[in-house]
């Protein structure tokens, strides 16, 4: 498949050795599987079958080659009850797995539930600042617009340039997900200057569209839709921070949560080229437990506020997200920063030209510390890294 070349892909060792920091840190009830190449590509084909099972709108895995000879094909079920949709896959890729992070691609036992006919809400909902925020049509979750809290604290991955070509990556334990949804990578046919078909379901149930789609009922005005989240900071570090919703009142432009009501009055979610790349919010009322599934970049926050983040992120704990490793210029800089335990903490610079405090170790019991995640001893450096 032709893949964009609108964010290239990593390029260089130094970035590779930056990520190994990161680790620190239907019929309906049948479980058939449609094609996207049968989509009509129509705005409003989804709203046109409102009883229809959204295992339509999913793919045929068997059309497609996987992840590739070292694992196990792709797998994908898609079932509906009366008001709900469960979505079970192993995790695989139906593209050629193409590592970028240090965590080697692995099988998983994903199921998630979602509503099968959402409604909003009286008030938005966060999202998930870490761990899974909804489903693609391949089965494998999509996560939200942040990384965790390491090496570059809660920064944007596609601007970060952390992610493959269908703008995805592996997580810790191996669980791949992504951070945007392309056509490209999540179809089965050719859309091109057409309305873009359903590429994922976020946890309230709402479908997620490309980014094209029709402004009038009788789709004789097709648009790419933009995102109206405005970059006003540094993304590669808090990326909530870096950017600030800023409403417009013209079609193309998406609401706070990333979506829209299409002419027949019904809501959607479209992808965009830049911040939030998916959803930002939830318009609806997400399924108990959403991004609890995954997370395997770090711990999920512990606040349940449901204010949504139409002037910020969603809110992490009381006193905001971790940090990362504090910043140093010398060795005195590091004096009582590291975490409890430490037997000493050292002026270090990573593999990205910054320099941090780490923990000074000289075997694996050093760093039994009280770190956010657990660590080794790297004993040729004498300093605790991530396991």
């Amino acid at each position: 498949m032709t893949m964009p070349r609108r964010i290239p892909p990593i390029r260089n060792a130094a970035r590779w050795l930056l990520l190994l920091l990161f680790t620190w840190l239907c019929a309906c009830g049948s479980g058939t599987l449609g094609s996207n190449s049968d989509t009509s590509g129509d705005d409003d084909d989804a709203a046109a079958e409102p009883d229809a099972c959204p295992s339509v709108h999913f793919l045929d895995l068997d059309q497609f080659e996987g992840a590739g000879d070292l694992w196990e094909d792709p797998w994908l079920e898609v079932t509906c009850s009366d008001d709900t949709v469960l979505v079970e896959s192993n995790g695989i890729p139906h593209f050629p797995f193409v590592q970028t992070t240090p965590s080697q691609l692995a099988p998983q036992d994903w199921a998630w539930e979602f509503p099968r006919h959402p409604e909003p809400a009286s008030e938005v909902t966060q999202i998930p600042l870490l761990g899974d925020a909804g489903v693609a049509v391949n089965g494998l979750p999509f996560y939200g617009p942040n990384e965790g809290a390491f090496p570059d604290p809660y920064g944007d991955p596609i601007y970060n340039e952390l992610a493959d070509d269908c703008l995805g990556h592996t997580a810790n334990r191996g669980d791949y997900h992504f951070h945007a949804l392309l056509v490209e990578c999540l179809s089965a046919g050719d859309f091109a200057d057409q309305p873009s078909p359903i590429l994922g379901y976020a946890f309230d149930g709402f479908p997620i569209y490309g980014p094209y789609g029709c402004v009038d009922l009788d789709c004789e005005d097709v648009v790419e839709f933009q995102s109206g989240w405005d970059m006003i900071g540094d993304p590669e570090t808090y990326a909530w921070d870096a950017y600030e919703f800023n409403e417009r009142s013209t079609p193309e432009y998406l609401d706070e949560c990333n979506g829209r009501y299409g002419p027949d009055g019904t809501y959607r979610y479209h992808t965009s080229n830049n911040f939030p790349y998916i959803i930002s919010c939830y318009r609806g009322t997400p399924t108990d437990g959403a991004g609890l599934n995954g997370g395997g970049e770090g711990p999920p926050p512990g606040d349940d506020d449901d204010d949504g983040p139409p002037d910020g992120p969603p809110d992490g704990p009381p006193d905001g997200p971790p940090d990362g490793p504090p910043s140093c210029e010398e060795e005195a800089d590091c004096i009582g920063q590291c975490p409890d335990g430490a037997i000493g903490c050292t002026c270090h610079e990573n593999p990205f030209g910054n320099r941090i405090c780490v923990a000074t170790c000289k075997n694996d019991n050093d760093c039994e510390i009280d770190a956010p995640i657990p660590l080794t001893c790297e004993e040729a450096q004498g300093i605790c890294i991530p396991s």
